[in-house]
């Protein structure tokens, strides 16, 4: 938990999912350890999170663009607009944020 708090918030999808997701793992582990800490992260990602956020309600998996291939198939031209790989990856990271602060929602974050 203290690595994964220690570490910068990262560009695009996988980076900043994978980083909140060994925390909230961690933390049912160790559930009154940096709760508070815990919880500032969680609250400071759902602003990250809102950035990648498009007009259509969707995600783009890097900031302001689509991401272009998913391992080696092209999935879009990478214009400002969602994408499927981000809309997953940052619909998993607010139902973790949700879950960490308690927020009432029936998302799974143990699976997207």
């Amino acid at each position: 938990i203290d690595f994964a708090l220690s570490q910068p918030f990262e560009q695009g999808g996988c980076s900043f999912l994978n980083r909140l997701y060994v925390i909230y793992i961690s933390s049912k582990y160790c559930k009154s350890y940096k709760v508070n800490e815990i919880r500032d992260l969680a609250r400071r990602s759902i602003s990250e999170v809102l950035k990648y956020k498009n007009n259509d309600g969707g995600f783009s998996f890097n900031l302001k663009k689509a991401q272009k291939r998913y391992y080696r198939a092209k999935v879009s031209r990478g214009g400002s607009q969602s994408d499927l790989h981000g809309t997953v990856m940052f619909t998993w990271v607010l139902a973790i944020c949700y879950k960490i602060l308690g927020i009432d929602n029936d998302w799974n974050p143990m699976k997207p």
